[in-house]
């Protein structure tokens, strides 16, 4: 039953989000020529719904919590890795900008991702990423009239890594990264929407 789901999915995604931070920091000690494996972090922005959807309910806030394993090093130009987020997002509270009342939603999503060098220097990256999400919300939305949709997404970003100079051993980062994101999806199999997001998140 999809309203049986939700529990399933958020233990799976705390499991995920566990396993690609910490394992990935384990295995992604950085030295001088080499960028964190593991990263975690936060990213909020806003999404616009497609068509209908859109219509219905206008601009919303996003917000996500999210993590990956991402091997590299400033010596490769390009690089794929592993990206999970856990986003939570609200919409209608303009009534100017929603004729459907609000609209609260979860998703959950799990994909690959590409990272191009643009600066070695900065360490500034291109990133292109797809993968498959599962979205739940509070009340049946286009274009089917239902509360359960998954399907795939695209998204394409810019990411900066910096180095953390902290005088405490017991800091277990040795980096920061500042990312901006948009992303579309569903590209096919539920409601269409444009997101875009800017994070920070902590890597090692």
């Amino acid at each position: 039953m999809p309203g049986r789901r939700l529990p399933v999915v958020f233990i799976l995604s705390i499991i995920a989000l566990l396993f690609l931070s910490t394992g990935g920091m384990a295995h992604g000690q950085s030295t001088g020529a080499t960028i964190p494996s593991g990263r975690f972090g936060v990213s909020a922005g806003v999404r616009q719904g497609l068509g209908s959807l859109g219509s219905d309910y206008g601009i919303g806030a996003i917000a996500r919590l999210e993590a990956g394993y991402h091997p590299t090093s400033l010596e490769r130009r390009l690089s794929l890795g592993v990206h999970w987020s856990f986003l939570w997002g609200w919409f209608g509270f303009d009534d100017a900008a929603s004729v459907a009342g609000s609209l609260a939603l979860i998703e959950v999503s799990l994909g690959a991702k590409v990272r191009m060098m643009l600066d070695r220097r900065n360490r500034m990256f291109f990133a292109l990423g797809s993968g498959f999400s599962l979205l739940r919300t509070n009340v049946p939305i286009p274009p089917d009239d239902e509360r359960m949709y998954r399907g795939p997404y695209l998204s394409i970003g810019v990411e900066t890594l910096r180095r953390i100079d902290v005088p405490v051993e017991a800091f277990p980062f040795g980096f920061d990264a500042l990312g901006f994101e948009a992303r579309y999806g569903f590209i096919a199999g539920g409601p269409g929407s444009i997101s875009v997001m800017v994070g920070f998140g902590l890597g090692r």
